[in-house]
């Protein structure tokens, strides 16, 4: 091999007479000296590509590390070794390379470096997480929580290097009205190096949707103020706030005379988020009852002269509505003179000119007779032989 060889020197001994012997000495030249390393291998990190890094490991491989040799007798031959590939995480890895300088005679000198791939950048976000906002079930709408925490709020990473995990910090829905709350999330892509990075959004419940009212009692129309129902509470029951009792609250729109009026009795269901409906119920009043009057006395007579006296009439409305009492005499004459009779009829009159009337009759008769004052007295005259006609007229 180049810088290996054997020189022989032969000594020659001649005399005059041309006699001569020889005799030789042999010393052979051979390479038995490693190369000297001038410049060990040098480590080599470089940041995962997601490919290997191929191209930058056969970079350093093909300038040897960076290590240099240097030999006395012979050009040099660089060769290397992977003794070991460590995988890291995720697609990152600690390969350890031996690099050999080899000269002409197979003498060879080594050194060693670590080539590393390291993961320090954290995942690329593709989609940011989203709001989400549904309308209350009651439930805590656990099923549409859960979808959206498991797809991430629709989010979405990627990253060169390996794997994304995802993770996030929901504990627990703020309070909020009846059923409803929300919470903010934040949302963490982290890859199998523990490089991360994160999103924040927000899930909410809203309760936009009032209770359903129960249907309110029947229309009614009535005679009198009292005979109006006491209001009563109906209830009814919300998905998002529960039981509702609402008590009923009268609006009044007079009628054309006081005891006739429209109500309106109206019940208003809020649930606890302020949504709101409502049920109606109309009682019409309408004041056709007449005052009653109280019996007045029989027909009866009396003698004349007298002068009738009536009885002065009472009475009473049913609803208790305010009425005037009024009273007209009608006079019929009789057969004779002295001889009568009155009627007095009273009417009663409400506020919604509902009336009813009453009579009583009185009848005067010329039942005595005249009364003689002086009683006839005798008379005796002397005979005019006429019959004394003028005398007795």
């Amino acid at each position: 091999c180049a810088g290996s060889y054997s020189v022989t020197r032969t000594w020659t001994a001649k005399d005059g007479c041309n006699n001569s012997s020889t005799a030789s000495q042999t010393i052979n030249v051979q390479d038995i000296t490693a190369p000297t390393i001038t410049t060990v291998a040098s480590d080599q990190t470089v940041l995962c590509d997601g490919a290997g890094n191929s191209l930058e490991f056969q970079a350093w491989l093909n300038t040897n590390a960076g290590s240099s040799a240097t030999d006395n007798c012979s050009s040099l031959t660089w060769s290397n070794e992977i003794l070991s590939v460590i995988p890291q995480c995720g697609g990152t890895s600690k390969t350890l390379v031996r690099f050999s300088a080899t000269d002409a005679c197979n003498n060879s000198k080594k050194t060693t470096a670590l080539f590393t791939i390291l993961d320090l950048i954290p995942p690329t976000l593709i989609t940011v997480a989203s709001d989400l906002t549904v309308e209350c079930d009651g439930n805590g709408n656990t099923l549409d929580l859960n979808s959206w925490l498991s797809n991430n709020g629709g989010a979405t990473a990627t990253d060169l290097c390996g794997k994304v995990t995802w993770s996030n910090n929901f504990t627990t829905l703020s309070d909020d009205c009846g059923k409803t709350g929300s919470a903010n999330v934040i949302f963490k892509a982290t890859d199998d190096c523990g490089n991360f990075i994160t999103t924040t959004a927000k899930f909410g419940i809203k309760d936009t949707i009032a209770p359903i009212a129960p249907t309110a009692p029947s229309n009614l129309t009535v005679s009198c103020a009292g005979d109006v129902p006491v209001t009563i509470a109906l209830t009814t029951t919300d998905i998002c706030s529960g039981t509702i009792s609402a008590l009923g609250k009268d609006t009044i729109v007079q009628g054309n005379c006081p005891n006739s009026f429209v109500l309106t009795r109206t019940w208003t269901f809020a649930d606890a988020c302020n949504n709101s409906s409502t049920t109606v119920q109309i009682i019409t009043v309408e004041d056709k009852t007449t005052p009653i009057i109280a019996p007045l006395p029989a027909t009866s007579t009396i003698s004349c002269p007298a002068t009738p006296v009536f009885t002065i009439a009472t009475a009473t409305d049913g609803c208790g509505s305010a009425f005037t009492l009024t009273s007209t005499d009608v006079t019929t004459p009789g057969v004779c003179t002295g001889s009568y009779s009155v009627t007095r009829t009273w009417t009663a009159t409400d506020g919604c000119n509902n009336s009813s009337t009453a009579s009583q009759t009185i009848n005067v008769q010329d039942i005595t007779a005249p009364t003689i004052t002086a009683q006839a007295s005798n008379i005796t005259v002397e005979c005019d032989g006429s019959g004394n006609q003028t005398a007795i007229a």
